[in-house]
């Protein structure tokens, strides 16, 4: 028996991703056997399961229901199939496709998100195709491949077929980062390469200045790294991409900074300066909050008013990234965010 389902596609579920309160979702599910019957099992977190029976359109030769999803929230879902008296199950494989299984248990649901009010939407972003790039590992738009903005204490890998190798201490922290040296001008240089694919959003991973590859632990958030480059190396990706009908999202790292951050340097140089209330110690200097006990991510306290106006202020990060044409931000661990804090970014976004 052989079973197509594939969530990214209309033909099986409409309407595409994420849903709000009440609206109406079809599903289909094409089978090439005869089967007794088809259910689509559907629940809500912390609720009891529903089936919903799935009946064959012959014009679609698919089966298909539809079902209005009433209240927001976080749903997951699969399909049972009864064949012979036997009971298949078809839960989430590679990306959106489906995976037929006879066995239930610890099955891979597909997952449905339901929210409660309406949020701005952009076609660009809805109907678009969105292709992540980190930066180091991309490639290098130097003339002769040169690393420029090299760090301290890092090393650099002498060919683009080096297999990545971690340096760690004894307690498995990472003493000395790696780097390939791909860079903003080699990202514009893809352009046409990332056209030709059907791109039409890039999203970055990190891109201001930072002490690691990842450059998830930020040191100064109006910098770029110069080892990707300058703001005129941006300006000049922005305008290449916008001239190509392309988008560009930045990564928001708003939770924590990087232990070497200015901001976080100065605080535990100094406690009567203004950053030390940006932190969270419990010993000072030594013991503070971190991202989930890393301790070269110190957390930033968000219920702090100027550490909020740096943010989203009018003369904030945001605010300064967005007036050189950034089309959009992804906020990393968003889930660990306020949503007051949240709400402040949409605001300052929609200005």
């Amino acid at each position: 028996m052989k079973v197509t389902y594939d969530s990214w596609q209309k033909q099986y579920k409409t309407p595409f991703g994420a849903i709000q309160a009440n609206t109406l979702v079809t599903w289909a599910i094409a089978i090439d056997q005869p089967v007794q019957e088809v259910d689509l099992w559907l629940t809500k977190l912390n609720e009891d399961p529903v089936a919903y029976p799935m009946n064959y359109n012959k014009e679609t030769q698919k089966y298909e229901t539809q079902v209005r999803v009433g209240s927001s929230g976080l749903y997951n879902y699969y399909f049972a199939i009864k064949q012979n008296n036997q009971m298949f199950y078809v839960d989430q494989g590679l990306f959106g496709q489906g995976r037929l299984v006879q066995d239930d248990n610890n099955l891979n649901q597909y997952q449905l998100t339901c929210y409660e009010r309406k949020v701005p939407q952009v076609d660009w972003y809805d109907q678009g195709v969105v292709y992540q790039i980190f930066p180091d590992r991309f490639t290098n738009g130097n003339p002769h491949g040169e690393v420029t903005g090299r760090k301290k204490n890092s090393f650099l890998y002498a060919t683009e077929e080096d297999t990545p190798y971690y340096i760690k201490n004894t307690r498995g922290e990472i003493t000395r980062w790696d780097f390939f040296g791909g860079n903003l001008a080699g990202i514009r240089k893809k352009i046409p390469y990332l056209k030709k694919l059907g791109v039409t959003t890039i999203y970055l991973n990190p891109i201001f200045l930072a002490t690691s590859n990842h450059r998830y632990d930020t040191v100064d958030y109006m910098k770029i790294d110069p080892m990707l480059g300058d703001e005129d190396d941006l300006h000049g990706l922005i305008h290449d991409l916008h001239q190509n009908g392309m988008h560009l999202l930045l990564d928001g790292v708003f939770n924590h900074v990087g232990q070497e951050s200015i901001y976080f340097q100065e605080a535990i140089k100094d406690k009567s300066s203004h950053y030390y209330s940006w932190f969270n110690f419990i010993d000072y200097p030594e013991k503070y909050q971190s991202w989930w006990g890393v301790s070269s991510l110190p957390e930033v306290n968000k219920s702090n008013k100027e550490y909020q106006d740096f943010i989203y202020g009018d003369h904030g990060v945001l605010a300064k990234w967005t007036r050189d044409q950034v089309d959009g931000w992804r906020l990393d661990v968003a889930d660990e965010l306020p949503m007051d804090f949240l709400g402040n970014i949409r605001r300052r976004l929609m200005k």
